[in-house]
């Protein structure tokens, strides 16, 4: 098992290294700092293959993405530095701090992230290179650890930047119409750029993506792809530490002008995204023998146009708007998932997300994304580098319920890989159910409560709080989104196997198994009791019958002496459809059903359902419903034995008062006696101890009061 403190330990060490470094570092120490994915710690979650439905398909890029009950953020602008208070490092920071202009025209960036830890020394090996192309001046300018900048100025137009697990940088010469292959050599503040050999023969690199092969130690089975704009091509190298090998020449592209490898997990994958500048979209592929299958497209609006793409650990891609500023993010499979508008005027020249290999020594490496990211933009006193954290949103949420009121189901979308669960509570806050938590890609994702409870008993009809929880992979930020809703009555008798649910009671019949099959058999009638139903409302039943003799069986059903159901049953036997309950057979809050048969078969039953259809499942979100008017509900269910829920609204914020008397006026007990905000509140009360009659509960709140009757019955 990996050990998490030496793992916390030394990604610690990394990112104090990293504050060191001023060209594009910054300040990660801070309540901002930046955190490897938590999968460097092994979680157990599914394979790419497994994890995305990738269809081919084409949708609209809208210019402005609708966000919903949205809670978090999945972009958060972050200082630069904040121990110097430079939020931005641009043009006017550069002369300020360091007394020059670092850049002409800075372009492109990537970076190099290694720490080595052995349990036996107390010291840590450990590298971090920023590289920046500078096409004005014509050089690569990066940093080490202590600070030292140094520069390549063998290079003609230095174009984009990519590099590897394995210590390569790879960089576009337009000049010369090469890829240079860098090796970063040395460790510390003695790290350097070596040049290893080049890649000829390339008309225009204009992009490059780096592919893994899905092992990212491996350093013979790395690929290399590079777009070339002026001959609408991507060629696939295959490279390793001294040499490149041409393997295919994918063609019919129109102006790439920026590819990227998907990934999940930290490692790559078999896609590849492509932008097309001339056909003004953005396309997923699939590469399986040495062809491109095309998996799904977005297609830019008139007046975008979309010029870089950027890929994070869990494979979630970053697609920058350089004319309009605008940055989005999306799934793997091209869904949208939210978008930031950076400063007027600023663009976007290139996104870069940092990723590290942590070494273990006796335990091994791993690979892994930051959850930062930096958007390089137009070099001026205004706009230069803007550090940006990768956060997580929740939003688009929805509940509903299923036709027979069994199943709850929330959908909802994430704004990136995150942990999700839900617990669901009483109205006076009591937990009667928690999920597993489990590991979701972003994007629709859905979560579903079988309203039973922790003893996996059938949960009551009634108020209840819905709490769904998202947590990050990166960071311990976890979203909590409540939410509060009426439960209608369902109750599944799974005749001869109840689950013991106390409202509800078999009188007579016996219990069987026949092949797997539980059922209640009664020479004449099998009766069942149902306690706790609620006078107002309306229900309707369902019951299924067996016929194992095969002989024509007649079977009627009646509640409480009043005859809804008369049939004969087939050799396999049936189940009814819903039927009305008699609104008068649970005036007093219960009822007996009886299922009869003829004198010549068994009655035979196996399952009965019964659901409440007088009243539907009803959302109350506290974040959103403010009631326009004072209101006390009347108690649910009425009668009741021994328990009830009271519902209440209030209009505005002030001292409330909830209490319960007897016929006689004596105040039995102050339910709520404290202040409260504008909202709908719903509260529990139990006469367990009180006889049963007739009882008042009265609401007061200012000069406004409001007094309903309720009944118990024991």
């Amino acid at each position: 098992m990996k050990n998490e403190f030496y793992i916390n330990l030394i990604l610690s060490i990394l990112i104090l290294s990293i504050v060191s470094f001023p060209l594009f570092a910054g300040d990660l120490s801070d309540k901002h700092g930046a955190n490897i994915a938590k999968t460097l710690t092994n979680l157990d979650i599914k394979p790419v293959d497994e994890n995305r439905n990738l269809e081919k398909s084409t949708e609209q890029f809208w210019k402005k993405h609708t966000l919903v009950d949205k809670i978090g953020q999945t972009f958060e602008v972050i200082s630069f530095d904040k121990n110097n208070g430079i939020k931005k490092f641009n043009r006017e920071a550069s002369r300020t701090f360091l007394k020059r202009d670092l850049f002409g025209l800075p372009q492109y960036t990537a970076s190099y992230y290694y720490a080595k830890y052995d349990k036996n020394s107390v010291f840590v090996e450990s590298t971090y290179l920023q590289v920046i192309s500078d096409t004005r001046w014509n050089r690569l300018l990066y940093g080490s650890l202590d600070g030292a900048l140094k520069s390549y100025n063998d290079i003609i137009g230095p174009g984009e930047i990519v590099s590897n697990s394995q210590g390569q940088i790879f960089v576009a010469e337009k000049g010369k119409s090469r890829i240079l292959v860098f090796k970063v050599t040395g460790s510390g503040k003695e790290a350097e750029l070596q040049l290893s050999y080049t890649i000829e023969g390339i008309n225009e690199p204009t992009s490059l993506a780096y592919n893994d092969g899905g092992t990212p130690f491996d350093p013979n089975d790395g690929f290399l792809f590079v777009a070339d704009a002026s001959q609408n091509t991507i060629t696939k190298w295959k490279v390793n530490a001294a040499s490149a090998e041409k393997l295919k020449i994918y063609r019919g592209f129109k102006w790439p002008v920026s590819i990227g490898s998907g990934k999940w997990n930290g490692a790559n994958t078999n896609q590849l995204y492509v932008i097309d500048s001339y056909a003004k979209k953005i396309t997923l592929y699939e590469e399986s023998d040495e062809e491109l299958t095309e998996l799904s497209q977005v297609q830019a609006l008139t007046n975008q146009t979309f010029s870089k793409i950027e890929v994070d650990h869990f494979g979630q891609i970053y697609l920058s708007d350089a004319v309009n500023g605008e940055l989005y993010k999306l799934t793997a499979n091209l869904e949208i998932l939210d978008s930031k508008k950076m400063p007027q005027n600023s663009g976007i020249n290139d996104l870069s997300i940092p990723f590290g290999t942590v070494e273990i020594v006796g335990e091994g490496k791993y690979w892994a994304g930051f959850d930062q990211l930096f958007a390089l933009q137009t070099w001026n006193d205004e706009s230069g580098v803007e550090r940006l954290k990768l956060g997580l949103a929740l939003q688009n949420q929805t509940m509903e319920i299923s036709e027979h009121n069994d199943l709850i189901k929330t959908e909802f979308t994430i704004t990136d890989f995150a942990e999700t669960g839900f617990s669901v509570f009483t109205a006076d806050n009591k937990k009667i159910f928690e999920s597993e938590k489990v590991w979701n890609a972003s994007g629709k994702n859905s979560l579903t409560w079988t309203r039973s409870n922790e003893s996996n008993g059938q949960v009551k009809q009634g108020f209840y709080k819905f709490e769904l929880e998202i947590k990050s992979a990166y960071q311990e930020e976890t979203l909590i989104r409540e939410s509060s809703f009426y439960l209608p009555l369902y109750y599944h008798i799974n005749c001869g196997d109840e689950d013991g649910t106390e409202d509800i009671a078999l009188v007579r019949g016996q219990s069987k198994k026949l092949n797997g099959q539980f059922y209640i058999e009664g020479d004449v009638i099998v009766e069942y009791k149902i306690s706790g139903l609620d006078a107002a409302s309306e229900y309707k039943i369902s019951t299924k019958f067996l016929n194992l003799e095969g002989n024509e069986s007649h079977q009627n059903i009646q509640i409480d002496g009043i005859y809804i159901y008369e049939s004969t049953v087939p050799n396999m036997g049936s189940a009814t459809d819903y039927l009305s309950v008699p609104k008068e057979t649970f005036a007093d809050g219960e009822i007996q059903i009886l299922v009869s048969g003829d004198e010549n078969n068994p009655v035979l039953v196996s399952d009965i359902w019964l659901k409440e259809s007088g009243r539907n499942f009803t959302l109350q979100d506290p974040q959103k419903v403010i009631p326009t008017d004072f209101k006390l509900e009347q108690n649910y269910p009425n009668p009741f034995n021994p328990t009830t829920s009271i519902s209440y609204q209030l209009p505005n914020a002030g001292e409330v008062e909830l209490s319960v008397f007897d016929m006689l006026g004596r105040k039995i007990e102050t339910l709520v006696n404290s202040f409260q905000d504008a909202g709908i509140y719903s509260i529990n009360f139990d006469g367990s101890n009180l006889a049963s009659g007739l009882y008042f509960y009265q609401l007061k709140t200012g000069k406004q009061i409001e007094t309903r009757k309720m009944l118990l019955v024991k």
